[in-house]
């Protein structure tokens, strides 16, 4: 049986999940233990999520029939900006629970990355960011204040090889739970 242990964050409690041929089961530290059966299972999304304080983050969220959602990461919690990759065992167990499932629930919906609408507003607000620091770039540049000017282009240019990479992994559709895309799943150590 394949085990994954993380904890998400300082308001979660560290959860070790395992599954069964029924579904997902989870104990926390504390000694609760719940199930979430593979009937109950609505949705699956899969999303490239990267935070400050980690770059290569990627997240599993499990939506429940009656609006419920369980996330797990490959990051684990280790206290204040101090996560451990846990890549290396978050990807089989990925893999496994994408098999158990789509064995056991051909309806659930596998999406991928960002919502569409949740696209066009985040491509919608670079842009007018992008605007404003050309704008204020070209501010700059009139008025002879050329550390303003070239620290706006430099903004610019590091938001823009940043945001590539987050659209173009974070792509909105669906995917074959048998064929993960490898855009949406991390990289050990990286």
């Amino acid at each position: 049986m394949t085990e994954y242990t993380q904890r998400l964050s300082p308001f979660h409690k560290t959860r070790t999940y395992s599954l069964s041929s029924g579904g997902l089961e989870w104990e926390e530290e504390n000694g609760g233990r719940e199930q979430l059966g593979f009937d109950a299972i609505e949705a699956v999304e899969l999303k490239f999520a990267p935070t400050r304080y980690e770059r290569n983050r990627y997240r599993l969220r499990i939506r429940h029939q009656g609006g419920g959602k369980t996330d797990i990461t490959n990051k684990h919690f280790r206290g204040f900006a101090s996560f451990k990759d846990q890549s290396s065992t978050f990807v089989p167990f990925l893999r496994e629970f994408h098999r158990n499932l789509a064995g056991a629930n051909p309806s659930v919906a596998y999406r991928r990355g960002m919502s569409p609408s949740g696209r066009l507003l985040a491509l919608v607000s670079c842009l007018i960011g992008g605007l404003a620091l050309l704008f204020a770039a070209a501010y700059g540049r009139r008025n002879g204040n050329d550390s303003l000017f070239f620290a706006c282009l430099l903004l610019l240019l590091i938001a823009a090889l940043s945001l590539w990479s987050y659209f173009a992994k974070n792509r909105p559709g669906t995917y074959d739970p048998l064929e993960l895309p490898d855009e949406l799943l991390p990289r050990e150590g990286s």
